[in-house]
């Protein structure tokens, strides 16, 4: 699987944007319900990189979402922005 959340197996790279967001509520499996800057929420997965650290987020962390241009109901979590990143934001 190449592609974003369940089901999106053939998304082309060029496709894919990355935003950034804050944790709204966390959610099982490694999963948690995100908002963007502009006040939409989408629901984030972990990928295998980002297990390790996306047990250890909270409610208002900052994090970094990839997301597809065809759905915007859910993405991929990419990295978690560090506490200077989060101030300077």
């Amino acid at each position: 699987r190449n592609g974003i959340g369940p089901g999106n197996t053939n998304v082309r790279p060029g496709h894919i944007i990355q935003l950034d967001a804050t944790v709204v509520e966390l959610l099982p499996k490694g999963a948690c319900r995100v908002e963007l800057k502009n006040g939409h929420r989408l629901v984030a997965f972990a990928g295998r990189r980002a297990r390790p650290w996306a047990d250890e987020l909270a409610c208002g962390d900052r994090v970094t979402v990839e997301v597809t241009l065809y759905d915007f109901s859910s993405g991929r979590l990419q990295s978690k922005l560090n506490q200077l990143e989060q101030v300077t934001l």
